[in-house]
């Protein structure tokens, strides 16, 4: 099995956060996926998303069966 990670980089406001988290945890459980999100820590995400200053980064790993 093969994994590669996929990094987005989200608006940072909490309408653009939930829709890709929401977008990202809907995909893996229609594939069958395990989820594996790699989030800022909750200050960071927190400072950003009230400030709504800059970019929030968030890493997928992505599991290919049979590679």
């Amino acid at each position: 099995m093969s994994t590669q990670t996929r990094r987005k980089l989200v608006t940072a406001n909490a309408v653009s956060y939930v829709v890709e988290i929401n977008e990202v945890l809907n995909d893996d459980t229609r594939k069958g996926r395990p989820h594996n999100m790699i989030v800022p820590g909750m200050f960071d995400r927190a400072f950003l998303i009230f400030h709504e200053a800059g970019v929030l980064p968030i890493d997928e790993s992505v599991s290919t069966p049979g590679a």
